[in-house]
């Protein structure tokens, strides 16, 4: 077979009118010989699918079109209205703000289903239109102190400007929110794709891993991984000397040891992360719409822990989960886990406690103690964290006093997000 070369020509506008018609964006490309001929004037296999991530990401959707070239080789299809290959619309698969997204475009120019060519891109504004489409009427968006109502319109938003298209309200909220009041709307680094609410005004989303701290010269990073638990070696917390990461910490009056350090891995800047109230604790785990659906126990490589699940959670085809109080109903490697993290799953390993400054870690693999910023009505040297346990056959989630200083625990800081 002769050998054949994709080139892409161009990723068109948004093509549809969202409120009365499916969504989809126009794509462009033609199919050139070797030598720089067109393959004109044939039908040719196209499957296209919508990567998270990076180009080596998690698939969250394909379909398949079968356009017929011109005489120039070139061939147009509307990315979002071809033969699914999934069990979901472009729509219900794709949540737009938890990018970033690449387009994936695989040819079989003889009209089968040899898919030799393959080309990936990230998508950059038409997605994003596309989503902002997707916001329903009155949905509140903030956003430097403004809050819009979006009413049937568009709004892209790139970097630091809004582009607003169509019909839209505007209105200064000087009640819910401060005058002064600015929203960081962009990602930062080490911060997981899930939102998860946290009241009804507010979301968050969670570190890409529990908070490390080095004694020797006083560093903090996030975990490399989500399902890290560093155990033993937290015995060493009382030396000051030592240079290795531990990963229980003692605790303080208030969460300024987060708030105010710059954190290696989480944008290395202060100000960016904080640490949930026992309140929001609790609204995540028992008070957000279908909770008691996203939230279950599972191992990750070999680590029992608890697995939380975004406000608009999706189950990534092809990964299977079990909502349920037994921590052996859901057991993933490390590649499942990648996946389901890609898709705004949080896992909070039980990387045991210390008691108490010179103990030794106790039930690592059993249990976690997560840090919250509440000081408890019980005594003011007190705190509530979030506990939860493994037993024989279940697991279970309360909220415990931790002494102020004296125990060290886990924490997994939150990043404050708008809500959309």
């Amino acid at each position: 077979m002769k050998r054949i070369l994709l080139s892409l020509i161009a990723m068109l506008a948004v093509a549809t009118t969202f409120a009365q018609a499916p969504q989809g964006f126009t794509y462009q490309a033609a199919v050139r010989n070797n030598d720089g001929t067109a393959v004109a004037n044939q039908q040719v296999n196209v499957r296209i699918s919508l990567v998270q991530g990076s180009a080596l990401g998690v698939e969250r959707y394909a379909e398949l079109h079968t356009p017929t070239t011109d005489a120039a080789g070139l061939f147009t299809i509307v990315v979002g209205q071809g033969t699914g290959l999934v069990n979901c619309m472009m729509a219900d698969c794709i949540d737009w703000a938890n990018g970033p997204w690449f387009l994936k475009t695989q040819i079989d120019p003889d009209g089968g289903q040899n898919f030799s060519l393959s080309t990936t891109q990230q998508l950059m504004s038409v997605p994003y239109a596309l989503f902002a489409a997707n916001v329903a009427h009155d949905t509140v968006h903030i956003r430097d102190s403004v809050v819009v109502h979006i009413i049937d319109s568009v709004v892209v938003h790139i970097h630091d400007s809004i582009i607003i298209r169509d019909s839209v309200e505007i209105h200064y909220d000087t009640t819910a929110f401060a005058a002064d009041t600015v929203w960081n709307t962009d990602s930062v680094e080490g911060m997981l794709p899930g939102r998860f609410s946290v009241n009804a005004l507010e979301q968050v989303s969670f570190a890409s891993g529990n908070l490390q701290y080095r004694p020797s010269d006083t560093s903090w990073r996030f975990a490399p991984h989500q399902y890290d638990a560093l155990g033993s070696i937290n015995n060493n917390h009382s030396q000051s000397s030592y240079t290795g990461w531990l990963d229980l910490r003692s605790y303080t009056q208030s969460n300024s040891w987060c708030a105010n350090r710059a954190i290696q891995g989480g944008g290395d800047s202060t100000g960016l992360w904080r640490v949930l109230s026992i309140d929001e604790w609790d609204y995540i785990l028992t008070e957000r719409a279908n909770s008691s659906q996203l939230r279950t126990f599972a191992t990750v490589d070999g680590v029992p822990g608890l697995v939380l699940l975004p406000d608009n959670w999706q189950l990534p085809y092809g990964i299977a989960m079990t909502i349920s109080v037994d921590s052996a109903a859901n057991s993933y490697t490390v590649a499942q886990w990648a996946i389901l993290e890609a898709a705004g799953a949080v896992f909070l390993p039980a990387a045991g406690y210390i008691y108490s400054i010179g103990s030794t870690i106790s039930n690592l693999g059993t249990s976690g103690t997560y840090a919250s910023e509440t000081i408890s009505n019980y005594t003011s040297l007190a705190h509530k964290t979030l506990y939860f346990y493994f037993g024989s056959s279940n697991c279970g989630l309360q909220t415990t006093y931790t002494a102020s200083g004296s125990q060290y625990i886990s924490v997994r800081p939150v990043h404050d997000i708008p809500r959309f």
